[in-house]
């Protein structure tokens, strides 16, 4: 299944799903902390190994975007995931995951308001992302 090189070292495929699977385990626990600094270290090794446009390391920033939230730091969680649609739908256009993520961003913009934040830098990045979704949807 896998050849020796890609069994070996912190970008094996063994190791990185090892690690998925410990960030989730964390995530699912409550453990957030934990959590966020083993999806930052995926989101790393996957930037490396299988690109920054690919749906893997994309996928982990947008888990590390909802990571962020549940530690309280909504202004970076927005901004990550902001940024991470973008990318993916430079990337992939038409994708599914994109309506995905940009109703992920949606609910992270009512938890801030739920919450009385203020971030007008990232509502202007909100309404560009879900203009350029709609335009491409047509």
């Amino acid at each position: 299944m896998y050849t020796d090189e890609d069994k070996h070292g912190p970008s094996g495929q063994p190791v990185l799903a090892a690690l998925h699977d410990l960030a989730t385990a964390h995530r699912q626990a409550g453990h957030h902390q934990r959590a966020y600094h083993a999806y930052r270290h995926l989101a790393d090794q996957l930037t490396v190994t299988a690109g920054p446009g690919a749906h893997p390391t994309l996928a982990t920033q947008a888990t590390l975007a909802l990571v962020l939230r549940d530690l309280g730091h909504c202004g970076a969680a927005r901004h990550l995931l902001a940024d991470t649609i973008t990318t993916h739908r430079r990337a992939h256009p038409h994708h599914p995951a994109t309506a995905r993520m940009l109703q992920h961003l949606n609910e992270l913009r009512r938890h801030c308001a739920d919450r009385g934040h203020n971030h007008p830098d990232i509502e202007f990045d909100a309404a560009e992302n879900q203009r350029q979704h709609s335009q491409a949807g047509n």
